[in-house]
């Protein structure tokens, strides 16, 4: 059994992989003042209720975009795991993912490992949206290299931007309303927000496409595959027709794939 770990800037997400399968994935709120015996508390309770058990891990992979937690992921393999994390970004961890970006190791780890899992479905030319902390949106030319991509603040961040910024201005869940002018202040901070993020996706799909092509990562002609994952995606996709594709657990294909590279090495 593999365990990938997904270190986000919001949530820690541990996964138990059995070849194409997910036998079973738990996600906690990140923290990077937790320890590894916390870690291991919680994971070992948890894989022990799916009738899991962890000693029988045979490998971890880890994409971690919080630094501050990573000395209390690696001791958790080592110290409690008895393993050698595969680590995505560090020695001796690799992939056949191109990066055509002027600083290629400023590019998070998840958004690779995104990338090179869109690259093993689909190829590319594509687009690649994840609604996390940041929405993001990132480029695979028509050779499947990684080309770029666009950050721009998730739903959640703004919706709680929002609220701490104005006094009147309650915090409210993401959630499309039943119309889109709003008739209280809840309704139209949904609306807002809800619609608000699909004419930003929208909007930014169609200018992405617009330069892929003036850019030479698409020729003219050429189909553009738009995927989606986060946890909003398929919530504002209800509403949505630029994406062609959603897949949920895109991190852990993109994590299972290179730890399956790696192993042919």
């Amino acid at each position: 059994m593999l365990l990938a770990i997904d270190s986000g800037n919001t949530n820690l997400v541990f996964a138990v992989m059995q070849g194409e399968q997910v036998l079973a994935q738990w996600r906690m709120e990140t923290n990077d003042r937790r320890t590894a015996d916390e870690y291991f508390v919680w994971l070992s309770h948890l894989a022990a209720s799916k009738g899991l058990d962890v000693g029988k891990f045979a490998a971890v992979i880890i994409a971690n975009v919080r630094p501050a937690s990573q000395f209390a992921l690696d001791r958790l393999c080592h110290e409690y795991l008895g393993l050698r994390p595969l680590v995505v970004g560090r020695e001796p961890c690799r992939f056949d993912l191109e990066v055509k970006v002027t600083s290629p190791e400023q590019v998070g780890a998840d958004r690779l490992v995104n990338a090179f899992a869109a690259k093993h479905l689909i190829g590319g030319p594509a687009i690649l949206i994840d609604t996390g902390t940041a929405t993001t949106l990132d480029i695979l030319d028509a050779q499947g290299a990684y080309a770029g991509g666009i950050i721009a603040p998730g739903v959640h961040v703004s919706a709680q931007a929002l609220a701490n910024a104005a006094a009147q201005l309650p915090l409210v869940p993401v959630e499309q309303p039943a119309s889109p002018i709003g008739t209280d202040t809840r309704s139209a901070i949904q609306s807002g927000l809800y619609w608000g993020y699909i004419s930003l996706l929208e909007g930014l799909i169609e200018r992405t496409k617009a330069a892929m092509r003036s850019q030479g990562h698409a020729s003219r002609g050429q189909a553009i595959c738009v995927l989606g994952t986060g946890g909003l995606i398929r919530t504002l996709n209800q509403n949505m027709t630029a994406l062609d594709r959603v897949e949920s657990d895109l991190t852990l294909i993109g994590l299972r794939e290179i730890y399956r590279l790696n192993q042919k090495s």
